[in-house]
């Protein structure tokens, strides 16, 4: 318990996590988690002497590490142990040094997640914005609602 003392906002963190774990919110983790799961079978390969030909990560929480060479079972097996490595090694970097606490509360007054987070929803306003408006009549986009029809796409 010593270790967790003093850091309850990991455990604050934790706890919405998992509350929120099945809603959209979560998703840019969910994809970083597959992102570091797609690295640990690169990774695994170059360790291996193979080397890494693709790695892709979809928006729909899947990924491809394509590689050639190197250990095979050892690449196909490190997916789930690399990233759970990855995710203790940040955890234990977080516990074990005042970094947590320099990203939450001393920098620009105010936590970092609060400021990030107003900063991510400007950016896809402005970006929605830019696709829809900027691209002009040949978007794609669009915010109606109405179900497209083939003839829509000729």
């Amino acid at each position: 318990m010593k270790l967790l003392r003093g850091h309850w906002q990991l455990l604050l963190i934790l706890a919405v996590i998992f509350a929120l774990w099945a809603t959209p919110v979560i998703i840019p983790l969910k994809i970083l988690i597959v992102f570091m799961h797609e690295v640990s079978h690169g990774l695994a390969a170059i360790l291996t002497g193979g080397e890494i030909e693709s790695l892709s990560i979809s928006i729909k929480q899947g990924g491809q590490a394509v590689t050639r060479g190197g250990n095979g079972f050892i690449i196909t097996s490190a997916g789930y142990p690399g990233s759970l490595l990855i995710g203790i090694f940040i955890f234990l970097l977080a516990l074990k040094s005042r970094f947590d606490r320099l990203l939450m509360a001393e920098q620009f007054g105010g936590t970092t997640m609060f400021w990030g987070g107003v900063w991510l929803v400007l950016s896809l306003i402005t970006i929605a914005a830019c696709l829809r408006y900027g691209i002009g009549e040949r978007s794609n986009i669009d915010f109606s609602r109405k179900v497209a029809k083939p003839d829509d796409f000729v």
